[in-house]
Formats: structure tokens, sequence, C-alpha cells
């Protein structure tokens, strides 16, 4: 049920807001991190090819995309 909202006075806004998804820690970043340096380096001293380079990227990118709602599924379900 509604609480009538009183007109004279201003709204309180303050408070702490849950966030949409949980944030990465330090160590995830850093996983993340070292994984795409070491992914560059492999592809500037030529130890794998451009396409090979492209594929891990894309793969990188794909898990970076989904992993929150991937997490959150997990969670729910």
């Amino acid at each position: 049920m509604a609480r009538p909202v009183p007109t004279n006075v201003y709204p309180r806004i303050e408070g702490k807001l849950s966030a949409a998804a949980p944030q990465m820690t330090n160590e995830e970043a850093t996983s993340v991190s070292t994984r795409l340096s070491a992914l560059s380096a492999r592809r500037a001293s030529g130890a794998i090819s451009e396409a090979e380079y492209r594929r891990r990227l894309a793969e990188l990118n794909a898990l970076a995309e989904h992993h929150g709602a991937d997490t959150l599924n997990e969670i729910r379900n």
C-alpha cells in the first residue's frame, strides 16, 4: 500500500543504491589484464597468427560481455 507523499518537503535521496550486478574483484581484473597482455605479446612476437589473435580476442570479449548475465542466471537457478 502506498504511503501519502508530503508535498511541502524535499524528497530524501541519500542512501546506498544496490548495483545491477556484482563488481569485478581486483583479482579478476588483474587476471583479465594479464591474459590480454599475454595475448598481445604473443601476437607482437609472431607466436600466434593474426586470425588466432582475433579469435581469442573475440572469445575474451564475449566472456566479458556475457559474464554478468551468465553468473546471475547461475545464482537464480
